[in-house]
């Protein structure tokens, strides 16, 4: 499927052959700066630097035929700023309260868009801000994140109208380290705002009733789920049910856990390699029934079944980014012409960024975008290493070539975000792709097949089997010995230049120069990203996490003490996954400490760790420092027993010292 979309491997494609190449990246870069919040002096230089770099591409180009680099900086700098006119419109959209409306409480009504039930009294919704015009409500672009406890959460339904006491919140980032980007993922979704919620703070005001389609789309999509269930069980209908219909919720945290750590976490997410796999299976049905419908016509109905499917998973913005993205893809190649893959698949990213620019912070929609860069520019002379003879070791190879390609492009992105990189990504790819091939086959295809009796009962087992497979052959290799490497900590301004010579040694043919200056900065740049994990993994500090009871650790080398309030096994949980993602990014054996009683004594080979409780909080002496954490709101610094203590402030205090902007670190 992939391979029939590549076309000509265009090395290094000019204005007049990759145009949408060169107006995403202008828009994306004024997106970019603008929400950086550059000042005009810094704006200036940086178009000023990417002009003469337009310049000199152009001077040194020999391929290209439009000498003259003029045009192409007009260009940029009207998209470029359209971009940065763009964003800020959006945001206003967003943003209806002024910046002083946060944190105090204020009747809001809100429709229900979203909502999802954690347990019998725990909700997490997103809800759209309304206000009254006459005698109607009317709909704002403002959207707030609430999470709501109580009995009434399990009575709220999706299209309800509630009125709340919201005391609104900025999404922010907690910035320990390893943590989630919640702030950068619900600006993608249009919301900046949170409030938490119990049952006085909520006033139904009107039940609505889902329109017809959505009624239809839910009787339908539960029809669907109530097959899979009558087919499969445990944790092959967990797998089925995020594979095929995209609903994560009986996914436990083993599974995930699995996926994650071999790199195929994407699988389980309802994207680009689904939507590319029913379109291939598609294709290859109709290729049966050519005589009664012509090539053309076959091509516009997989389309119209691409967004049916869409519907059918919720219209997730995953799901259409991927199902608009194939659809181009396909249209485009189907209309013949001068048919440019990368163009195509840069012209769907430019639409999407004009409906919303914030989309461009979506993880998703980056390493969705940038695997596909990486298939479409790479995959050719990845193939070409190696020529099979056997047919099935040939199409294992071009399958692992297909894989290997999207990886390339995205490594330097996962390492920025997740800090780990699975050694086994190959041999993950090689078997997860005629696996899940399989298993979308056949899991598309009960839902027909499971009405003939003798046939639905083998297609069940051959999909059972699949998924049993798929979840197996994955906690082999996340058991391999070495399986994830943890502790990459690679700076943001590296990712573009570590895609760029990744791009530059696969493409660019040994005997040229420019692959051995290539591979001589590579190489460089990989003992730079080395260096650098390694300084991860052997520093040693101390660090108090940004967290609603007192945590903290004491890394040294490659063992880490985490001493932490022992409250109840719900904040435990909590602990344990702050931890866990600290661990990615400072690897090291560890060792919890929970403190039942009021003082500990640790020591930690030569370092003697004493903590006791105080009356405005705990004091910890490490290495001859004291560093004092406050709860009083009373206390005063002048309290403390010396002025050369560190004082810090747990996060719900306003002030300078306050653990609110994130984990403090210590060298010790």
């Amino acid at each position: 499927m992939i391979k029939s979309f590549l076309g000509e491997n265009i090395k290094t494609p000019s204005f007049h052959s990759s145009p949408f190449t060169w107006l995403f990246t202008f828009y994306s870069l004024g997106i970019l700066i603008q929400e950086s919040g550059f000042e005009s002096k810094g704006i200036f230089g940086f178009v000023l630097i990417l002009g003469l770099f337009i310049f000199f591409i152009y001077a040194l180009n020999r391929n290209c035929k439009e000498r003259n680099p003029i045009p192409l900086f007009v260009i940029f700098i009207l998209f470029f700023s359209l971009g940065q006119v763009q964003l800020a419109l959006t945001k206003n959209e967003f943003i209806s309260d002024p910046p002083d409306a946060i944190n105090h409480e204020k009747n809001t009504v809100l429709q229900i868009n979203e909502i999802e039930l954690k347990d019998s009294i725990h909700a997490k919704t997103i809800g759209s801000v309304l206000v009254k015009n006459g005698k109607n409500w009317e709909h704002t672009n403002q959207k707030i994140l609430l999470y709501i406890q109580g009995d009434k959460a399990k009575k709220l339904n999706q299209n309800d109208i509630i009125l709340c006491i919201a005391k609104q919140q900025t999404i922010s980032n907690s910035n320990n380290p390893g943590e989630f980007n919640a702030s950068n993922y619900w600006k993608a979704k249009g919301v900046l705002n949170m409030s938490f919620l119990s049952d006085y703070d909520i006033l139904p005001l009107q039940h609505n009733h889902a329109n017809w389609l959505d009624q239809k789309l839910s009787q339908i999509r539960n029809s669907l789920s109530l097959i899979l269930e009558k087919e499969l069980d445990g944790s092959n209908l967990a797998i089925a049910q995020a594979l095929i219909l995209g609903d994560k919720s009986l996914l436990d945290q083993e599974i995930r856990t699995s996926f994650g750590a071999t790199g195929a976490m994407h699988v389980l997410a309802v994207s680009g390699l689904h939507i590319g796999i029913i379109a291939q299976v598609l294709l290859f049905l109709f290729q049966f029934f050519s005589k009664l419908i012509s090539r053309r016509n076959a091509v516009i109905f997989i389309v119209i079944l691409l967004w049916i499917y869409a519907l059918l998973t919720g219209f997730s913005p995953s799901v259409v980014r991927a199902v608009f993205m194939f659809s181009v893809l396909i249209l485009a190649q189907e209309a013949g012409g001068n048919y440019s893959p990368i163009n195509t698949l840069f012209f769907t990213a430019f639409i999407l960024l004009l409906i919303n620019p914030l989309v461009i912070y979506d993880i998703g929609f980056q390493l969705s975008y940038l695997a596909m860069l990486g298939i479409f520019s790479l995959y050719q002379s990845i193939a070409a290493w190696y020529t099979p003879k056997n047919k099935i070791m040939n199409y294992l190879w071009q399958g692992s070539a297909i894989g290997f390609a999207a990886q390339a492009m995205t490594v330097p992105l996962t390492l920025y975000y997740f800090y780990q990189f699975p050694n086994y990504f190959a041999l993950t790819n090689l078997g997860i792709m005629g696996i899940s091939t399989v298993a979308m086959g056949f899991g598309m295809g009960i839902f027909i097949l499971h009405y003939i009796p003798i046939i639905g009962k083998i297609a069940s087992l051959i999909l059972s089997f699949s998924l049993w497979a798929m979840l197996h052959f994955l906690q082999w290799v996340e058991h391999l010995p070495g399986a994830v490497e943890y502790g990459f900590n690679v700076p943001y301004y590296l990712v573009p230049i570590l895609m760029l010579f990744t791009y530059l040694i696969i493409a660019t043919k040994s005997s040229n120069g420019l692959w051995k200056f290539s591979a001589c900065i590579f190489i460089v740049l990989l003992g730079v990203v080395s260096y650098g994990r390694y300084k991860q993994q052997h520093t040693s500090h101390l660090i108090f996490f940004n967290s609603n009871q007192f945590v903290m650790a004491v890394k040294i080398k490659s063992q880490i003490v985490v001493i932490y309030d022992d409250k109840n096994d719900k904040k435990t949980k909590q602990i344990e996954s702050l931890i866990s993602n600290y661990s990615k990014c400072y690897p090291g054996k560890l060792t919890f400490i929970p403190l039942k009683k009021e003082n500990a004594q640790v020591k930690f080979g030569t370092t003697l760790i004493d903590v006791k409780k105080e009356k405005f909080g705990r004091s910890v002496l490490v290495n001859n420092q004291i560093y004092t954490i406050v709860y009083d709101k009373e206390f005063k610094e002048n309290n403390s027993p010396s002025k050369k203590d560190i004082v810090l402030y747990m996060p719900w205090f306003q002030h300078p010292h306050s653990l609110a902007g994130g984990s403090k670190i210590y060298k010790l």
